[in-house]
């Protein structure tokens, strides 16, 4: 019999052991919380990256460079679910991805849900970190992190709404806080300076990112769609496009709406014949403590309006599951893994978690 090196890795995303058998498979939904996110070893059958979609653009001399393509880094589990989970950030990777020891050993949900046995994939959109090079100039000038980004990332109603921040004070996590304990500020830190560039105000950025992403699907098969924040609107784009997109777990995303039934303020408007094709896949939108009450009442319509025409959209408002002080970024707190649960029985309800 033949044996496969398999690179395991321990809670803390560092190498761990090296095992020559096949894992056992997975936990489903309904184990512990604890089972599931913290002690179930990780073992990994095959990772590593590569590009997807793009262009190769030539002069008259037919020298060439490619650009405009997007970046996945993958890992592959033993025992994987047949469907993989893509994670889509908005402006940082770090959305998704563990912390070293260093920083306290926090998991987030890339290592949830690869002890969960779903292939993951994270990906940059083009011309956005790892992606890199786009097919013309891009003007790093209208994107240059201004002085008080920091505060107003922190501290925003419409952004990560941690806490408040008035220097020359320190940050103060608001009361009951999910961010994990981080007394020397070393994970703050890290976090701040993960964010990348934001290019969402090129007119082609969205259909851009949703063929992009639509091309890696036709390469990896049939997904679930992770997405958040500024990633929320071309994903529903995608999925229009795109009939490999099986479902759509989206954190406080941006919306789009049928012509015709555009709540006041909204501006992002496709077809109906569009929209309806939202209404053919389930659909979870996630929200945590402390979003604006106009805001949830939009979330609120666009689940109304896709359950209206014959979908299957759920939305979940945490507090209402008794979960309190989850952010913005509840992917990387410290109850994502009670987050994750939640998704899994989602996911399971809508028969998507198959071996």
């Amino acid at each position: 019999m033949s044996h496969r090196k398999l690179v395991g890795r321990s809670a803390y995303g560092l190498p761990a052991v090296i095992l020559l058998a096949v894992a056992t498979s997975g936990h489903t939904f309904a184990a512990s919380s604890q089972q599931q996110g913290q002690n179930a070893p990780l073992v990994i059958e095959s990772e590593g990256s590569f590009a997807f979609a793009g262009k190769v653009e030539t002069d008259a001399t037919g020298q060439s460079r490619h650009c405009d393509h997007g970046y996945a880094d993958f890992s592959l589990p033993v025992g994987a679910r047949k469907v993989p989970i893509v994670m889509w950030h908005s402006t940082s990777v770090k959305t998704w991805t563990s912390d070293p020891p260093f920083l306290g050993g926090h998991q987030n949900f890339q290592d949830i849900f690869l002890r969960r046995k779903w292939p993951v994939y994270i990906i940059d959109l083009p011309r956005q970190g790892r992606a890199n090079y786009g097919c013309f100039a891009l003007d790093y000038v209208s994107n240059w992190p201004q002085v008080g980004r920091d505060q107003r990332t922190f501290a925003g109603a419409v952004a990560w709404r941690l806490g408040t921040w008035v220097p020359p004070g320190p940050p103060t996590f608001f009361n009951p806080s999910q961010f994990p304990d981080d007394p020397t500020g070393a994970l703050l830190d890290q976090t701040l300076r993960a964010r990348y560039p934001d290019n969402e105000q090129l007119p082609d950025a969205f259909p851009l990112e949703a063929d992009s992403v639509s091309k890696l699907l036709e390469q990896i098969g049939a997904s679930i769609l992770f997405t958040h924040s500024g990633s929320g609107y071309p994903g529903w784009l995608t999925a229009i496009k795109s009939p490999k997109v099986l479902s759509v777990v989206s954190f406080e995303p941006g919306y789009l709406w049928p012509e015709g039934e555009v709540p006041p303020g909204q501006t992002r408007v496709v077809p109906l014949a569009d929209f309806l094709k939202l209404t053919k896949i389930p659909i979870e939108i996630i929200i945590g403590d402390r979003y604006p009450a106009a805001s949830l009442a939009i979330a609120k319509a666009f689940v109304d309006t896709v359950n209206k025409h014959g979908g299957n959209a759920k939305l979940i408002y945490l507090p209402d599951l008794g979960m309190f002080g989850n952010s913005h970024i509840m992917m990387m707190e410290k109850n994502n893994v009670q987050v994750a649960d939640v998704v899994s029985q989602f996911l399971n309800e809508n028969g998507l978690d198959k071996h």
